[in-house]
């Protein structure tokens, strides 16, 4: 198109009141829609949520199972060779847990820095 030429067509006027009334139809509208559907996503998702919490509940009444941290208190009656902290058979789950929370941070500490120095080594 020739950026020069003249537009000939008859210029559409509207009066301030016309305009403010022409309106699109809701489901054309981009933010009324884009509303409208993360609504239904979100009402989706607490569905399911609510589906999953029902169906856990009516599981583990139907088989007569108690979910709780009780057991943390049970002598776990296994051992674990690398600990940080004194540890036994007759040590508690809940000890034997902060024993592998430990090991997990020693050995990720000792990967950071023996990966750092590898890194800087090469570099």
């Amino acid at each position: 198109m020739d950026q020069w030429r003249v537009d000939d067509r008859p210029a559409l006027l509207l009066s301030s009141s016309t305009a403010r009334t022409a309106r699109v139809a809701p489901w054309r509208d981009p933010r009324i829609r884009s509303a409208i559907f993360q609504g239904l996503f979100a009402a989706a998702v607490l569905a399911v949520l609510a589906f999953l919490d029902w169906n856990t509940a009516t599981n583990l009444a139907r088989y007569n199972i108690k979910i709780g941290l009780q057991f943390l208190d049970r002598p776990a009656c296994f051992d674990i060779l690398q600990r940080l902290i004194s540890y036994s058979e007759a040590s508690s789950y809940g000890r034997a847990f902060l024993v592998a929370i430990l090991n997990t941070l020693l050995v990720s500490a000792v990967g950071i820095v023996l990966a750092t120095f590898s890194v800087s080594s090469s570099a």
